[in-house]
């Protein structure tokens, strides 16, 4: 990721993986949501020590290549099965099938972590949290994402029916337009009001 002369951060992930899923998932995060550009980076922080064959795995370079298609995560019999499949992204590798029969068929890089630690991926980059099992039965991270000047907006895949469809309905003030390639919308939303209850 290049260096940015201002930096923010768009929400956080906290996770705690359990009980025992016996087969790591992979993923691309911009087939969910609806950003592009050079100028993205999710902190991956766990809270306990964890080695190498339990943390986070990163396929090298993947943020530079082709954009796949998400996974929907709900089918355990294919761990590629298309979020949209309208054929507009090509479909989701399946890495531990193509691994099993080749342990060198992708360039892995994996980092036994402490608490403390922060591994930092570009989002588009294909990654995965391994299988949890009976070595490592709980896994609790918290993943905060960052973006600077290099951040868009595009368009997801509109399929009719589909629940991440883009929503239709018309910005308000404020929120700033969101065409393809511009800056990302910055959409203001309700605050939360939190009620004081007397001691």
């Amino acid at each position: 990721m290049s260096c940015t002369t201002r930096s923010s951060w768009t929400g956080r992930n906290a996770r705690s993986c359990g009980p025992l899923r016996p087969a790591p998932r992979w993923s691309a995060l911009p087939a969910y949501l609806p950003w592009a550009g050079e100028h993205w980076g999710n902190a991956w922080i766990t809270f306990q020590p964890l080695t190498k064959q339990y943390s986070l795995e990163v396929v090298r370079g993947s943020h530079q290549g082709v954009q796949y298609d998400g996974t929907t995560f709900a089918n355990p019999d294919d761990p590629t099965e298309p979020l949209f499949g309208d054929g507009s992204l090509p479909r989701l590798p399946d890495v531990e099938a193509e691994r099993a029969l080749d342990p060198d068929a992708y360039d892995v890089a994996s980092w036994a972590t402490e608490p403390g630690d922060v591994v930092v991926i570009h989002p588009r980059s294909l990654h995965s949290g391994p299988a949890v099992d009976a070595g490592c039965p709980d896994r609790h991270t918290l993943v905060l994402r960052f973006f600077g000047d290099d951040a868009v907006f595009r368009t997801l895949p509109d399929v009719e029916g589909h629940p991440l469809r883009p929503q239709r309905r018309p910005l308000r003030r404020g929120d700033g337009e969101a065409e393809p390639g511009g800056p990302v919308p910055l959409v203001r939303l309700p605050q939360a009001r939190l009620k004081r209850t007397p001691p």
